[in-house]
């Protein structure tokens, strides 16, 4: 098996000794590569399947548990809060034990309390449940952003991690349908059931994947760095920018994406295969949109990007809820408004180069997993509280308006960092 390419910086020209002054970067593309990329996209296609299977299952839950939509918006609450303290955890600790063996846990902890939603007897099951499966589950997104970050050239690195994030909206095409294939026939606690089995396939090819040269050569100084310093010096700036902006986009989806099947259902009077088979419609964009992502940045520029995509979802939003009505628009407008989301591809992109190595996976779980996902679960609770007064049209359609701060954020306060490579990341 081909090993990782390892970056490495030698002095030229009329460098004094002992500085570097040009990095000789291998852009060949190896077979190992491939492995990790499918690897970090397969964990986390899984890893969307897991979180979105509710979001199929929040009607029928509802009615079994005697919820009311703020009861349900509650439950979906405490798993993204579960997933934000798996942030808060696993970021620190994919940088001290390893990319790999936090791939490995997470994935592994995800499946089991997927699989264990399905035996939920009460409300406090269910509630415990998805909040450790949301523990689990953060910490899968930052180890695999670091992985793919170190191994594979500067050059493809936008498209890559545009591959990975892809990733979610082809877990969420999943769940909708095993979902509309299962629960008609069997009930939803067997589709919860069912998210044992691709986690634990992913488990066991995880088990070929070494750690990172980079991770290695920083774990070989045995210098410890203290989660506390993304919060210092040069780092504090960049670290609020990617709270805000994380915050925003978090809010926006879980405010939208994640309350489209109950809305489809709710208020256009829709069976669950019809509102599964939209949700694909707009999830087929949502992949569109996050593969295209990294293609785009990687020609234009982070920033320009994240602004191109935030003004798109800023307009389809309203539209999408509004006037999608018959089925051609609703078709049309729900590709549009899946191609929108493709700005989430940008976070762990941008945020794997806003850090070095000693602290990459801590800043991106600390900062995106954690504390933005923390802010941004109180989302489906207060759409919740608001879609049984005037609707879950009229309360996702508020949240898009956050967008356009997000790009004054990113302007005023972000650094361009497309190309660079992790030498020079290192030092930026």
């Amino acid at each position: 098996m081909a090993k990782p390419i390892r970056e490495t910086a030698v002095p030229v020209g009329g460098a004094q000794e002992g500085q570097a002054k040009v990095e000789l970067v291998e852009t060949r593309i190896t077979g190992y590569m491939w492995v990790v990329m499918f690897v970090a996209v397969a964990g986390y296609v899984f890893d969307a399947f897991e979180v979105m299977v509710y979001s199929n299952a929040l009607i029928e839950i509802k009615k079994e548990f005697n919820f009311n939509f703020a009861g349900s918006g509650t439950v979906m609450t405490l798993s993204l809060l579960g997933y934000a303290f798996g942030g808060l955890f696993w970021g620190p600790m994919t940088d001290r034990i390893g990319r790999v063996k936090v791939m490995m846990w997470t994935v592994a902890g995800y499946a089991a309390f997927t699989g264990l939603t399905a035996l939920s007897w009460n409300v406090i099951s269910l509630v415990s449940f998805r909040f450790l499966m949301g523990f689990f589950a953060g910490g899968e997104w930052a180890a695999g952003a670091a992985l793919l970050t170190e191994t594979w050239p500067p050059k493809y690195r936008g498209r890559v991690i545009g591959v990975m994030q892809a990733g979610w909206p082809l877990g969420a095409i999943i769940a909708s349908l095993v979902y509309a294939g299962i629960a008609p026939i069997w009930g939803w606690r067997y589709v919860f059931l069912s998210g044992i089995v691709p986690a634990v396939i992913v488990f066991i090819i995880r088990l070929s994947i070494k750690e990172t040269t980079s991770f290695r050569d920083h774990q070989a100084k045995k210098v410890q760095v203290s989660w506390t310093e993304i919060f210092q010096g040069k780092y504090l700036k960049r670290t609020i920018m990617f709270i805000l902006i994380s915050f925003i986009g978090l809010l926006t989806y879980w405010c939208t994406g994640a309350w489209i099947p109950a809305m489809l259902r709710a208020e256009r009077g829709m069976t669950i295969f019809q509102s599964s088979m939209w949700f694909i419609v707009v999830e087929i964009g949502d992949w569109s949109g996050k593969a295209s992502f990294g293609w785009v940045t990687d020609r234009i520029g982070r920033r320009p990007a994240f602004t191109v995509y935030w003004l798109l979802a800023f307009v389809c939003v309203p539209l999408f809820v509004f006037y999608s009505t018959i089925p051609a628009l609703l078709g049309v407008l729900g590709f549009m408004l899946g191609f929108s989301m493709g700005f989430f591809s940008g976070y762990p992109l941008y945020g794997s180069e806003l850090w070095p190595t000693a602290m990459r996976a801590t800043g991106m779980g600390i900062a995106y997993t954690g504390i933005a996902r923390m802010g941004s679960t109180f989302g489906p609770m207060a759409i919740g509280a608001i879609a049984d007064k005037a609707g879950i049209g009229t309360a996702m359609s508020i949240m898009s308006l956050a967008l356009l701060l997000a790009i004054v954020i990113i302007w005023t306060m972000g650094h361009e960092t497309k190309g660079k490579t992790l030498t020079e990341l290192e030092t930026t």
